[in-house]
């Protein structure tokens, strides 16, 4: 069902919007409450510091490594917490501190997250 008006001496078809109208409509800002995430707060791009890394911040850079364009469809977790425990094991090695082998850090980082459920 067209809907036309005339508009200065032309008969303008107004049933729908224009196309670049409709777009904008689709695409809603991100809001706080879409990207925060309860006690730990935003992703974070990278671990950065002089101290050695909290469970938040590993956390972060875990949300972050998630909402990655590649990461967004199915990601295994165990991945992303391996990426995870990379970025963190140089810390330790800076303090000079005995670290686990990555792949049973990454575990407990798995029942870290397992037990957070976030």
């Amino acid at each position: 069902m067209a809907v036309s008006k005339e508009l200065r001496g032309r008969k303008v078809d107004i049933s729908e919007p224009p196309p670049a109208v409709q777009r904008q409509a689709s695409r809603r800002p991100a809001t706080r409450s879409a990207t925060e995430t309860f006690l730990i707060g935003y992703p974070s791009s990278s671990i950065s510091g002089s101290q050695l890394p909290t469970n938040r911040q590993a956390f972060q850079y875990f949300l972050h490594l998630q909402s990655l364009p590649e990461n967004t469809g199915n990601p295994k977790h165990q991945d992303l917490a391996n990426e995870t425990v990379e970025a963190i094991i140089p810390f330790w090695q800076m303090a000079r501190i005995k670290t686990m082998t990555k792949y049973n850090a990454a575990q407990h980082f798995m029942t870290l997250h397992k037990s957070t459920e976030i």
